[in-house]
């Protein structure tokens, strides 16, 4: 009896291993299938989106040109570098967006329901003009150093804001001869403008009156 019960339960702890050792193999066979999905049939796929990722385009934008008197001084209009904090919607999800803007509203004051809205209105138009390159909404102009700091130092919590370099039309002599030289805007202003052909992109300004507007052509920068 002893050696017929040794036998029954030798034959149960084999079953037990046999069970053991093919499930082990079941799912080592699933793991290798999956990983052979991932990297054979999928693998371009994947490769492309951490190409995309990793590749953050931005639009270089071009100078505009100086208004001088006839010998090439003085300088009447130019153009000087200002510091704005930008938000990039591609960057960050449509739930982070409250988040984000309360977190600007507590550091720099900025008001977070204009610019929640300012940011869907920025996504329709990436959408809608099938924008190639990431376009920011400009949340605050001319930011101090110390407000620099303060976004720099909140940065892990704030996707998709940075700081960016942006070209300020400077009139030297203030308002004298305004309306000879005119005024520089937003595009929007003129969205016939907004094709192939012309070479202007959401977001550049243009010359609207006087010189600025005749000399178009002219003083406007190539990006």
């Amino acid at each position: 009896m002893m050696k017929l019960a040794d036998k029954t339960q030798d034959e149960l702890f084999r079953k037990r291993i046999l069970f053991m050792l093919v499930a082990i193999s079941l799912a080592f066979t699933a793991l290798g299938a999956k990983l052979w999905y991932l990297q054979v049939v999928r693998g371009e796929y994947y490769a492309t989106r951490a190409t995309d990722l990793r590749l953050d385009l931005h639009l270089l934008k071009a100078p505009r040109g100086m208004i001088c008197g006839p010998d090439g001084t003085p300088v009447i209009a130019d153009t000087k570098l200002a510091r704005d904090l930008v938000i990039v919607p591609a960057l960050l999800s449509k739930d982070q967006e409250q988040e984000v803007a309360s977190r600007l509203e507590e550091l720099l004051g900025i008001d977070a329901k204009s610019l929640v809205a300012d940011i869907g209105l920025e996504r329709k138009k990436r959408e809608r003009y099938k924008v190639g390159f990431q376009i920011g909404v400009v949340s605050k102009q001319n930011i101090s150093m110390d407000e620099l700091t303060r976004i720099e130092e909140f940065s892990p919590v704030l996707p998709g804001v940075s700081s960016e370099e942006r070209l300020q039309r400077r009139y030297l002599y203030g308002k004298t001869a305004g309306q000879l030289l005119g005024y520089v805007g937003d595009i929007s202003s003129r969205p016939d403008l907004l094709s192939p052909e012309s070479g202007y992109k959401i977001g550049d300004l243009i010359g609207l009156d006087g010189l600025e507007g005749q000399y178009e052509e002219t003083l406007r920068g190539r990006d």
